[in-house]
C-alpha cells in the first residue's frame, strides 16, 4: 500500500503561497514559502565607510603630531628661560633664571624606548598644572639644556651672593 499523503485543502494557504492559515504572508525564515518570496540575505555594504574614516583621520593624526614637533621651542639665555609650544593655542613661558625653582627632565616608558624625554622649569609661585614643559625633546639636546640653565642658574646664584 502506498505511504498516506497528508493534503492541505486550497482555502489553508495565504494569498502567497504560504500553509500558515492564520497569517496572511509568512513568518520571515520559517523556509515554507518558495525561494523568490524570501528575503534575500543583504551584502555588508558599509564596511568601507570605518576604513575610508581610518584612512583619511591616520595621516592627520601624524600630520598633527609633526606640526606639533615642530612648533615647540626652547632657548636659555643669561637671564631668562624661554619655552614655547602650540600649534593652535600657541603658549609662550618666560622664566627668570635667578627666580627658578626646578629643571628637570622625565621620560615615561614609550619615551625611554624613542629615545626622548619631557623637560620642565618651574618657579615657586607657578601652578602644578600649569609650568612651562616641552615633551618629547631628544634626550642628548636636553640634557645638556638642563645642564645649561642649571650652570646659568648657579652663576646667577653666585653673583647674588657676592
Amino acid at each position: 500500500m502506498p505511504a498516506a499523503t497528508t493534503f492541505t485543502p486550497r482555502w489553508a494557504w495565504g494569498w502567497r503561497g504560504c500553509w500558515h492559515p492564520w497569517r496572511i504572508s509568512c513568518v520571515p525564515g520559517c523556509g515554507c514559502c518558495s525561494s523568490r518570496l524570501r528575503k534575500q540575505p543583504k551584502a555588508p555594504v558599509g564596511w568601507w565607510k570605518p576604513v575610508l574614516w581610518l584612512a583619511l583621520a591616520v595621516p592627520l593624526f601624524f600630520g598633527w603630531a609633526l606640526l606639533r614637533y615642530h612648533a615647540m621651542r626652547v632657548a636659555a639665555d643669561v637671564s631668562w628661560v624661554a619655552i614655547r609650544k602650540g600649534v593652535v593655542r600657541r603658549q609662550t613661558w618666560f622664566v627668570p633664571i635667578d627666580k627658578l625653582q626646578t629643571a628637570g627632565w622625565h621620560a615615561n616608558w614609550f619615551q625611554r624606548r624613542l629615545g626622548l624625554v619631557s623637560i620642565y622649569v618651574d618657579t615657586a609661585g607657578a601652578s602644578p598644572g600649569r609650568s612651562a614643559a616641552l615633551p618629547d625633546m631628544e634626550e642628548g639636546p636636553a640634557q645638556e639644556l638642563i645642564s645649561r640653565v642649571y650652570a646659568l642658574f648657579k652663576h646667577s646664584s653666585d653673583e647674588r651672593r657676592s
